[in-house]
């Protein structure tokens, strides 16, 4: 999908991942488009607002949506 980036939200040094450390650079932006989801990279997926988010989330993802949130 193409994206207007519209800033920066963070930087995170992710250092719980099980393959080794990594960096998350998280950007905001708008969807110029409608997104392609490669169904064989998924079982399953959906779309949540940001009042109904799952319980479980990998990692400090859920942190990173929610300092987003925050400023959108």
């Amino acid at each position: 999908v193409d994206l207007k980036i519209e800033g920066l939200v963070d930087i995170y040094a992710i250092t719980n991942e099980p393959r080794g450390r990594e960096i998350d650079i998280v950007f905001a932006g708008t969807s110029l488009g409608e997104p392609k989801i490669e169904e064989e990279n998924f079982s399953e997926y959906r779309y949540f607002s940001l009042d109904s988010l799952p319980e479980k989330i990998a990692y400090n993802h859920r942190g990173m949506i929610e300092k987003w949130g925050k400023n959108a």
